[in-house]
């Protein structure tokens, strides 16, 4: 069987390839090509798509990272769920993108986090945290306590936050 079917037969195909047509498509502006990419992470695999896509994972999410201040912050939640199949050098390059986009805006990462599935959350928390622990753990901590303080969160928040502390103490 060809590799390619094989593949969309056990993953959700159409967001890879969706994926992929939107990263390639060079008549889209930038903001239009990240809206539309981020709007499909919730459904991709990375692993399959170097399948599909002759390895070209890292290069969607290098150009993320190059594009992040283009994501909007409505589109967070999908990428927290974007983490599927991410590996290696995948791993440390979507966390940075995650990381980047917490520490712009803290407020609307922190309710995406709270408001996902506990395996969500956990692997949201795990890769911001770790990319976060290349800073000085304590100065990351005070400008988070320095955030909190002038916000209204709710219980699910404030459990973000320990969660993010505890990975902060131990990244790995």
């Amino acid at each position: 069987m060809d590799r390619r079917v094989d593949s969309c037969q056990k993953v959700a195909c159409s967001f890879l390839e969706l994926v992929l047509s939107f990263y390639k498509d060079s008549s889209l502006s930038d903001e239009a090509k990240v809206r539309h990419i981020t709007d499909h992470l919730a459904g991709i695999h990375w692993g399959k798509m170097n399948e599909i896509s002759e390895h070209q994972s890292m290069e969607i999410i290098d150009y993320l990272y190059k594009q992040r201040a283009l994501v909007p912050s409505e589109s967070f939640p999908n990428v927290i769920k974007g983490t599927a199949g991410l590996d290696g050098a995948l791993t440390e390059e979507y966390d940075n993108l995650m990381e980047d986009l917490f520490t712009r805006d803290k407020t609307t990462m922190i309710r995406a986090l709270a408001n996902m599935d506990k395996t969500n959350r956990v692997q949201g928390i795990g890769g911001i945290g770790y990319a976060l622990s290349y800073r000085d753990p304590k100065e990351v901590k005070k400008e988070i306590k320095q955030w909190q303080a002038g916000q209204q969160l709710t219980t699910a928040e404030k459990d973000v936050i320990r969660a993010l502390f505890a990975k902060l103490d131990n990244p790995y």
